[in-house]
This record gives C-alpha cells, sequence and structure tokens, in this order.
C-alpha cells in the first residue's frame, strides 16, 4: 500500500462511497473500496486505530479496528450486514467474486 491518495482525494471519495445510516441516533458508517491500494494511514484515520482484515465469503476484505469491541461503539448496519457484532467505521476493499 503507497501513499497515492492525498487528504483531499481520499475525502471527496469517502463522501461518495460511504454509506451512513442512523440508527438508535448513532451513525454507522462502511467504506467501500474497489481501490486495493488505500493508504495506511488513511485507514487507521478512518477505523480509528490498528487494523486487521477479514476476509468475506464474497471474495472482498472488510477491514476493521482491532480493537473495537473494546473502544468503538457497535456498529449496526454492519452487524446486521454481518449477522455478527462489528464495532466502529469499517472499508469493505475490492470486488464481489462469482463462483
Amino acid at each position: 500500500m503507497n501513499s497515492q491518495h492525498t487528504d483531499n482525494e481520499n475525502e471527496k471519495y469517502i463522501k461518495k462511497e460511504t454509506m451512513i445510516k442512523e440508527s438508535n441516533g448513532k451513525k454507522a458508517t462502511i467504506y467501500y473500496s474497489e481501490d486495493l491500494d488505500l493508504d495506511v494511514k488513511f485507514i487507521q484515520d478512518f477505523v480509528g486505530g490498528y487494523f486487521t482484515g477479514v476476509n468475506l465469503q464474497d471474495g472482498r476484505t472488510m477491514l476493521l479496528n482491532e480493537e473495537g469491541m473494546y473502544k468503538c461503539e457497535l456498529n449496526e448496519e454492519a452487524t446486521k450486514m454481518f449477522q455478527y457484532n462489528i464495532y466502529g467505521n469499517i472499508i469493505i476493499l475490492g470486488t464481489i467474486t462469482e463462483d
């Protein structure tokens, strides 16, 4: 991963690609990107710290705060999507692959 994106480019892209839904007065943020070359600092800023990746069954990768369970609020939208408790902002990378 390199830093090919400037902060302004990332800011524009995130506004265009982020789904924000309010649930119980709280915002859940999910950032979708087909760009697999996001800057590490951008990812850390978005998820709120060190992150880990989880391979999804559809071929994409979810990036989330590795200590989210202890530091972040429940992301209700992501929890509904994955039927597993997800905490904090997440990034979904890649495109869906068909088997």
